[in-house]
């Protein structure tokens, strides 16, 4: 999609940030999706900028405390479909 100059995102799923390793983003790093809804911010915020090549969001390190909100949070009220859609 990239290659086609149409704008793509690339969300990291993963909780040790295996897909950011690709984009040499440190593994650990606090910024991320993730951190975004567990604190209630905007996601956009953690997304990175790059030129011709895709963009990422980084999942983001969660303390066992936000991992244990995220799982209870999720039993309650699911992420609806349309969460990750771009806001204009």
């Amino acid at each position: 999609m990239a290659s086609l100059w149409e704008e793509t995102l690339l969300i990291d799923g993963s909780l040790d940030g295996q897909l950011g390793a690709h984009f040499n983003t440190p593994v650990l790093s606090q910024q991320g999706w993730m951190q975004a809804q567990c604190g209630d911010g905007d996601w956009r915020a953690a997304a990175l900028r790059y030129h011709h090549v895709p963009d990422l969001l980084p999942h983001g390190a969660l303390s066992h405390q936000q991992r244990l909100t995220v799982v209870q949070r999720s039993r309650v009220a699911p992420l609806p479909l349309d969460y990750f859609r771009p806001r204009r």
